[in-house]
């Protein structure tokens, strides 16, 4: 788990109450540190060389009892099954969403001003034939969500307007459409202006809007 919160260590701690009341041992677990240090923790993880498979899904505010236990057997087994996996994972972000759902939404191309949570499901090996098996294995993680839980379907605002998987956590793009939500035919004008060729028509690429006569 990794805590953060922007202030003093009294304001941190007044706002982590619970996790602190969960006993002597989770007081271990935090500690005041420059944000510097603190945004680099996960660079080891994620440094260059292996291979990496990540995949990201948004689901309800509150994660259910029914879905997380479904995902830790779904996981176990997985694992069980394929000891080439050196690290598996499932990461939630509890990130606030105030300052998020207050920014209209065509404010900006980013339709996701919802109230879900993202959540990371990776695997991480050595073997290149693993390939096509941790893909399959990340996706069927991924499918326990929509088996189990409520999953984001579409942009917008408001509290069932999860926001697709956040767009930097899907290696493979789905509907581009579905990731601007209504910005689309707007973003779609400005293409037809600045890139008529779609020149830049890579990863979540945006069809340029028909020129009118």
């Amino acid at each position: 788990m990794i805590y953060f919160y922007n202030g003093s260590p009294e304001d941190g701690r007044k706002a982590a109450e619970k996790l602190y009341n969960l006993g002597p041992s989770s007081e271990m677990l935090f500690n005041e540190l420059p944000y510097v240090q603190l945004n680099s923790m996960m660079n080891q993880a994620s440094a260059h060389g292996g291979r990496k498979y990540m995949k990201g899904v948004t689901v309800q505010p509150k994660l259910t009892l029914e879905t997380a236990k479904a995902l830790l057997a779904t996981m176990n087994e997985s694992v069980k099954d394929n000891p080439g996996f050196l690290v598996t994972g499932c990461q939630f972000e509890y990130v606030p969403k105030h300052a998020i759902t207050s920014v209209p939404l065509e404010s900006t191309a980013f339709s996701g001003r919802g109230t879900g949570r993202e959540c990371l499901l990776f695997a991480m090996y050595t073997d290149p034939s693993l390939d096509t098996r941790a893909r399959d294995t990340i996706r069927d993680w991924s499918r326990v969500f929509s088996e189990t839980s409520t999953i984001a379907t579409q942009g917008e605002k408001g509290d069932e307007a999860y926001v697709p998987s956040y767009t930097n956590y899907d290696p493979e793009p789905r509907s581009t459409s579905l990731a601007f939500g209504s910005n689309y035919n707007r973003l779609r004008e400005v293409k037809r202006r600045y890139d008529p060729e779609n020149v830049w028509r890579k990863w979540y690429p945006i069809e340029p809007a028909p020129l009118t006569a």
